[in-house]
């Protein structure tokens, strides 16, 4: 259901991406140009691909928003409960388990590794996670809950 590699309409652009499937997948690999012209004489079909260009770009401008304006352990957390609905996390006696490394972590939160693993040391005190070989377990429920905490305004 989902797709990549819009860089492959602009001119000149080489696809440099690549794709891990973490499930049964189904790859269909169109050329740009048969789709430019299939979007060309089918309006509807254009239609949505616009509003999946328009959907994606918002998501980046709200993703580099958070980059800059959020803290670490706010990225972990939410990229923690966003791949929780994943089929890279595997349902487990106390939430999910997340089979991952902390370098991929660090690179879907936009930090070091070095600074995930002392973000994850710290959530493992706090009792919110616990850690295993390329493995994380969670409860996302535990996890919204904090996040809700953690937006609540301060009251004077």
């Amino acid at each position: 259901g989902d797709w990549f590699n819009p860089a492959a309409f602009s001119s000149g652009q080489v696809c440099g991406h690549r794709a891990v499937a973490a499930g049964p997948s189904v790859i269909i690999r169109v050329a740009a140009d048969q789709l430019l012209g299939e979007l060309m004489r089918n309006g509807p079909a254009a239609a949505v691909l616009l509003r999946q260009f328009a959907d994606r770009l918002q998501r980046a401008r709200e993703d580099a928003a958070c980059l800059v304006f959020d803290d670490c352990n706010t990225r972990l957390i939410r990229t923690l409960l966003q791949l929780s609905q994943t089929v890279a996390a595997v349902p487990s006696a106390d939430g999910v388990e997340l089979r991952i490394t902390h370098f991929q972590l660090a690179q879907a939160v936009g930090a070091a590794r070095e600074t995930i693993s002392r973000a994850l040391t710290d959530r493992k005190k706090q009792n919110l996670l616990r850690t295993g070989r390329n493995k994380l377990y969670f409860d996302p429920q535990v996890l919204r809950d904090l996040q809700q905490v953690c937006k609540e305004p301060v009251m004077n």
